[in-house]
């Protein structure tokens, strides 16, 4: 291997390699996986904040991607991962020289609900990116109890995953002008738990100055499941039941540092109460807000307080949803006839006693809410799609118009809005949907996660591939243009699109669809549905419906 491939970071000197994309113009670009930019977080760092990663001598190898951080992988529900996991990974199309232009950077930030995912390449290959000539950074961080855990104390304050995200971006900073990067030119996204996480970053002040543009995708940090409202309890619980009962934190904090990792993954869900399932708080250790003055906090407001404020970094955005977020509840929860008979007969129990809806007018809200999604049907599979609606609303839509509307309001950025409608072959949790439920099921719309299929190469045997000259690759081409053009420039109205996307403002709410073809849509995705939820949510409302 040339030297070309050696790169010289603050910390030292790492050797990545050329490779060749699998896709379209079989463009070269140089990999390099698994770089540390953290001290790795065990022993007495478990669960503490990240600490700075520690120089090395000699020429480190970056050829071959990290081990992802404890979790049960998504795919192969086993438990997998090492707590040494601080690494991310850097892929560019060209190595910097006296006649190169720094390019512009994008670092993602995976999803998972904050209980697994990692930035390696099954899921998050850099082939389609490569095309359009921007560096890609994609990173690992402390998932479930190891990111989340929170003791509300200067021990452990809670949210070391976001502070993860913090150093890696502080590393960018640092080091990604050797890669051929502009680090005055930085996109932080992400999808799902990703997206919430990029949105959290807008509005914490140590983020500040560290990225110029954000792209959320699926998520804000204002959805129900983004954010836990009892850190320090359920750590004791947790406590309890890999078998300490106590009231102090620093014994508590000692137990838990030196239970195997093995055990804090397979023990942390089931600190889940039925309230907390009720409340569609489906992970166990997510963001939290900090009590101020222990030690370097991300995040000391409630987020809604945030946005409602406007406290936060006021740059371009991008937003938006697919159009059946909801789906991802069927692979979840194994779905039956007489799973959706229990349901039909007890409707309450599936809306979430934490949403907001009036306690003096909860009966007449539930009734008002299942005549607005099943009108006078049963849920069964007849209704699933109206099902999944319900769902999605509740886990996505609400949170995500409720966050556009806010920017809207306050920023004097640029704001744009989509929603994701095409369906293809790329998607990778309808896929496994069509392999779960019989044939015949309404598995209609784009479920949540599978937009990733069209902007990053997938790399998981048995799903379809990527047939040349198809639809599928005519849509990866339009989406990662317009995705790297705003990276670039902060508009992603890039050449050759067809139609204008234009910009969401106060005075006027619209959206992008991106389907087979492209449209501007008035209004935000599913907003009469959000709408009716806003009024029942709204006392000052009620009266409109």
């Amino acid at each position: 291997m040339s030297t070309d491939c050696i790169v010289h970071v603050v910390q030292g000197a790492v050797k990545g390699q050329q490779k060749v994309s699998s896709v379209f113009s079989k463009k070269k670009f140089y990999a390099f996986q698994g770089i540390p930019y953290a001290k790795p977080p065990v022993g007495l760092l478990r669960f503490k904040d990240p600490q700075q990663c520690e120089s090395w001598s000699g020429v480190r190898d970056a050829l071959s991607e990290p081990e992802i951080c404890p979790q049960k992988h998504i795919i192969l529900r086993e438990v997998l991962g090492n707590e040494d996991c601080l690494y991310l990974n850097v892929y560019t199309p060209q190595l910097p020289n006296e006649a190169s232009t720094l390019k512009a950077v994008m670092v993602w930030i995976h999803g998972g609900g904050f209980s697994f995912g990692s930035g390696n390449t099954d899921l998050h290959g850099p082939d389609y990116l490569m095309e359009q000539d921007v560096v890609l950074v994609t990173l690992n961080y402390r998932v479930g109890a190891f990111g989340f855990l929170s003791l509300e104390n200067n021990d452990v304050p809670g949210n070391a995953g976001l502070k993860d995200q913090l150093m890696a971006l502080r590393w960018v900073q640092q080091n990604i002008a050797r890669f051929g990067g502009d680090p005055n030119n930085v996109t932080l996204f992400g999808e799902s738990a990703g997206g919430a996480s990029v949105h959290y970053h807008l509005l914490s002040p140590l983020s500040k100055g560290l990225f110029k543009r954000a792209i959320i995708q699926s998520a804000s940090c204002t959805n129900q499941w983004a954010l836990l409202s009892n850190a320090k309890e359920r750590t004791f619980r947790l406590g309890e039941i890999l078998g300490l009962q106590t009231e102090n934190p620093g014994e508590l904090l000692k137990f838990l540092q030196q239970v195997p990792s093995l055990d804090i993954v397979n023990s942390q869900f089931k600190t889940l109460t039925s309230v907390d399932k009720r409340n569609t708080l489906a992970f166990p250790f997510v963001p939290s807000i900090e009590v101020p003055g222990t030690g370097h906090n991300f995040l000391t407001i409630h987020p809604k307080t945030a946005l409602r404020q406007g406290h936060f970094a006021h740059i371009p955005i991008m937003i938006g949803v697919t159009s059946k977020e909801g789906m991802v509840l069927l692979n979840d929860i194994p779905h039956t006839t007489e799973y959706f008979k229990v349901l039909d007969s007890n409707f309450e129990r599936i809306v979430p006693l934490n949403i907001g809806l009036p306690n003096d007018s909860m009966e007449r809200a539930v009734e008002k809410l299942k005549h607005l999604y099943f009108g006078d049907k049963s849920i069964s599979w007849e209704t699933l799609t109206h099902y999944i609606d319900f769902f999605g609303d509740i886990l996505f839509y609400l949170g995500v118009n409720e966050t556009v509307k806010a920017h809207a309001k306050l920023s004097k950025a640029p704001l744009y809005c989509y929603e994701f409608t095409y369906e293809g072959n790329l998607g990778m949790l309808k896929n496994v949907l069509k392999m779960k439920y019989p044939e015949g099921i309404d598995l209609s719309g784009v479920a949540h996660a599978d937009d990733l299929g069209y902007i990053f190469k997938q790399n998981i045997p048995g799903l379809p591939t990527l047939e040349p000259g198809s639809e599928d690759e005519k849509v990866i081409t339009r989406v990662t243009k317009m995705w790297t053009e705003f990276a670039k420039t902060g508009n992603p109205n890039a050449p050759g699109l067809g139609v204008k996307w234009e910009s969401v403002s106060r005075n006027k709410l619209c959206y992008l669809e991106i389907g087979k073809s492209m449209k501007m849509v008035n209004g935000l995705p599913h907003s009469k549905r959000v709408e009716f939820w806003e009024k029942l949510l709204n006392p000052a409302l009620k009266e409109k419906l």
